[in-house]
């Protein structure tokens, strides 16, 4: 608007003393004015080119930062978004760019085309020709000396008449200001009605120059005084010269841009790169984050809405500077993060990393502040750009990935899963009780027993192995191939893996073939496929139909929580990270009479204390529970309650875990059971080895047995190198069963035998979207890290 307005000042310029001179071509004072037209030309051609370089300097600063940004690294959160996302908004980002500066480059050039033909007019017309003869110096006049009346105007009228040149009187008073503007370099001062166009007058509008010198001397003398009282100071930041439509229009559009990104676009896209490992699909989610989205913008509209002047201004600033960040951040600065795998991160050792990025998000803030103080009638134009910017790339990229979606849908259906039927129902003669407490490493036993010396002293008849190591060191494939027997070689869908592995089973099988009333409390999210407990047919009697039920109080958090954590800084990020635990529970398992089995330790505890155990009407039975444990993250105290403020400590966590366990064991003693009972306290796995702050291994796994008769003792300790193996041949003997060829159980296992044994972990490395599998070969004591040795390494893709 500013560039159209000094254009078609200067073409008025060259039109009326082009008319002057063809009208009074003899010398004299109307030689000053053509003289006058002449400066007006070049000081206007200067005042362009100011404007032009405060023009360009916006969308020069924008492709420094494209480019700079060019080449994104994964962006990681609990799920990874889909990387052909960002592929797909910087591909939009530089189209639309391109295509606006092209639409820039070309209205530029017509307008510098246009001031050329005007100057090569203003030549022709001979009035710098006429300007040179008389002597005039265009250096010394600065100010107009007189105009005439264009020979339209009413004869006898002080006044122009209703449209001159084709503009509207208001039109040719702020015309007249610019002029004035230019030639001055004061404020326009805008004249009045009577003596806008009162060319025999125009001394009186413009000054004289003995007023102009004057003017000058005043401006010399300093800075007009600035508001003193916060009253006044608030009435002056609150003014505001913007129409009423551009603050809205700004408004909106970072509203939406707000919305859209942190609470649509950022929840759905982590949904749709899941591809149902969350639990739910992107179907069942759009429209609650829709409705999200709406409530977001409205409330942040009608905040933007109730602002004016400056401090509306900072408001834009402080909100587009975390948009803008928060953007960059989630699409490009995420590399430096190892994946949120449900394992604790190594935050201590991103010190670093953290004030780097830290400064990326000061930077930006500071590239904001600029742009509004140089820029300051451009600044809403310019937030509005880059909001609609966002929003167009984002917007491309959900639905360039809405062909890839998994269309299943997952809520609303009915499916197979494990429930609580016969929770703390046992048999009348034989049991077997395993209580899997996860991440149950002996790190913490050991730890726990520093704290309270002689705390698992009262494991009446249990032994407990001090130096065993399972092959897997993650949940799944852990579980599942404890119960099965069925390598996992780290090639292949773990899915199809456990829907072959199940009905094969070589522990579970010759259990539920020799009679024994076999329930596993699992969880679906790991330990089996979500939804299709049906591989477990015949293996297992807690299966139910439930139809499953979108939790939207929890989903909104969870998923929230997520986008919060992909698009924080680094060092706020700790406050979003999340265990498996939280998504759990997006979706209820509704079913007729027992709920699904959930891991929860908090749950087990009020129930276990609520029913209590009871004899079914079977004699053998084979039970396998599923426990939180010691597993991150930290909330409950040591009676397995939640801690009012959800933050605990490891041992104090175990303590709680162990106070439902004890209380497990108590039950079975009231019941006259715990003597012929086969008992196993152990874990799937270790706690992480923190190596260079990347997870490289597992420690070793606490393991406590108590055999069927045995009672009455005090605990024992063994250091023989155990195995899964050991482990499940173990059961089998404990059932009276034939064992595998080969195959000796934990007890016969020497302290002094001389075993290799293998554990397969899996780590990322960071900005990595490839994992890496390391098979660690231990021979000896496992918990001195000395022996162990990294035999092989593969990659393979990821999956939670």
């Amino acid at each position: 608007m500013l560039k159209c307005s000094v254009i078609k000042s200067l073409f008025r310029s060259v039109t009326l003393n082009h008319h002057r001179a063809r009208e009074n071509p003899a010398s004299g004072p109307n030689n000053v004015s053509r003289n006058s037209s002449a400066n007006a030309l070049s000081l206007n051609l200067r005042s362009g080119s100011r404007a032009s370089i405060r023009f360009y300097v916006p969308i020069v600063t924008f492709w420094v930062i494209l480019l700079f940004f060019l080449l994104p690294n994964t962006a990681h959160a609990y799920i990874d978004p889909a990387t052909t996302t960002y592929i797909i908004q910087i591909a939009t980002a530089i189209i639309v760019t391109l295509s606006v500066t092209f639409s820039i480059v070309l209205f530029r050039f017509r307008m510098v085309f246009s001031t050329f033909l005007i100057r090569i007019r203003t030549r022709l017309s001979g009035a710098e020709k006429g300007a040179r003869t008389n002597g005039a110096s265009t250096s010394d006049n600065t100010w107009i000396e007189d105009y005439q009346y264009p020979k339209n105007a009413l004869p006898g009228s002080k006044q122009p008449p209703d449209k001159a040149f084709g503009f509207t009187e208001i039109t040719k008073r702020q015309i007249e200001a610019q002029e004035v503007s230019a030639l001055t370099g004061q404020p326009d001062p805008l004249p009045t009605m009577s003596n806008a166009y009162n060319f025999e007058s125009a001394s009186s509008a413009v000054g004289s120059k003995r007023d102009h010198e004057a003017q000058r001397s005043k401006r010399s003398s300093g800075p007009e005084p600035q508001p003193t009282t916060f009253r006044a100071r608030l009435a002056a930041a609150w003014n505001e010269s913007r129409s009423l439509k551009l603050r809205l229009l700004t408004s909106a559009l970072l509203a939406a841009a707000v919305s859209f990104t942190f609470f649509v676009f950022g929840p759905l896209d982590l949904v749709i790169a899941s591809q149902g490992e969350l639990g739910v699909g992107v179907g069942d989610v759009a429209w609650l984050f829709g409705l999200v989205g709406l409530a977001v913008f409205l409330v942040l509209f009608a905040a933007f809405a109730l602002l004016r002047g400056k401090i509306l201004d900072v408001a834009l600033s402080i909100v587009v500077t975390l948009l803008l960040a928060g953007y960059i951040q989630g699409t490009f600065l995420n590399g430096e993060l190892a994946r949120l795998t449900g394992e604790s991160i190594y935050w201590a050792g991103m010190t670093t990393p953290m004030l780097i990025n830290a400064g990326i998000w000061l930077l930006v803030l500071i590239v904001v502040l600029l742009v509004r103080y140089f820029l300051t009638k451009r600044f809403v134009y310019a937030v509005s750009i880059i909001s609609a910017l966002i929003i167009v790339m984002q917007a491309v990229a959900l639905i360039s990935e809405y062909p890839s979606v998994d269309k299943q849908q997952m809520v609303g259906v009915t499916s197979k899963v494990l429930t609580t039927e016969g929770e703390f129902e046992v048999a009348s003669k034989e049991n077997i009780i395993v209580l899997l407490l996860d991440e149950f490493d002996m790190k913490y036993a050991m730890a726990l027993e520093q704290e309270e010396p002689g705390y698992f002293d009262d494991l009446d008849g249990f032994t407990e192995f001090t130096n065993a190591l399972w092959v897997h060191a993650d949940t799944n494939p852990s579980i599942p191939e404890m119960l099965t027997g069925i390598p996992y070689e780290w090639n292949q869908d773990v899915l199809e893996w456990q829907t072959e592995s199940y009905p094969k089973s070589k522990l579970l099988n010759p259990l539920t073939d020799n009679d024994y009333h076999v329930d596993l409390y699992l969880d679906g999210t790991l330990t089996y496929p979500p939804g299709h407990a049906e591989i477990l047919e015949g293996l297992t009697h807690n299966i139910g139909v439930a139809e499953t039920v979108l939790n939207k109080k929890e989903t909104i958090r969870v998923l929230t929580k997520l986008s919060a954590y992909r698009y924080a800084p680094v060092f706020l990020k700790p406050f979003f990270w999340m265990s498996f635990v939280d998504y759990a529970y997006l979706t209820e398992a509704v079913l007729p009479e027992y709920p699904e089995y959930l891991t929860d330790d908090v749950i087990f505890n009020r129930a276990l204390r609520s029913e209590g155990l009871s004899i079914g009407d079977f004699e053998k039975s084979f039970k396998f529970y599923h426990m939180f444990g010691p597993h991150t993250p930290y909330y409950t105290d040591r009676f397995a309650q939640p801690t009012p403020d959800g933050v605990s400590t490891v041992t104090e966590q175990l303590r709680g875990s162990f106070y439902s366990v004890r209380e497990y064991l108590n039950q079975l003693k009231d019941l006259r059971l715990y003597e012929n009972s086969t008992i196993i306290i152990t874990a799937d796995h270790g706690a992480p080895r923190q190596v260079q702050a990347i997870r490289t291994a597992e420690e070793v796994p606490a393991l406590f047995i108590k055999p069927a008769g045995s009672a009455h003792t005090a605990l024992q300790k063994n250091n023989a190198p155990v195995t899964t193996e050991n482990l499940r041949a173990t059961i089998l003997k404990e059932a009276g069963l034939p064992l595998p060829d080969g195959a000796v159980d934990c007890f016969e296992v020497s302290e002094d035998a001389v075993v290799e044994r293998h554990v397969l972990a899996r780590y990322g490395e960071a900005g990595k979207t490839i994992y890496h599998v390391t098979d660690w070969a231990v021979v000896g004591d496992a918990k001195d890290w000395n022996n162990w040795h990294l035999a092989a390494e593969w990659e393979t893709e990821f999956w939670a």
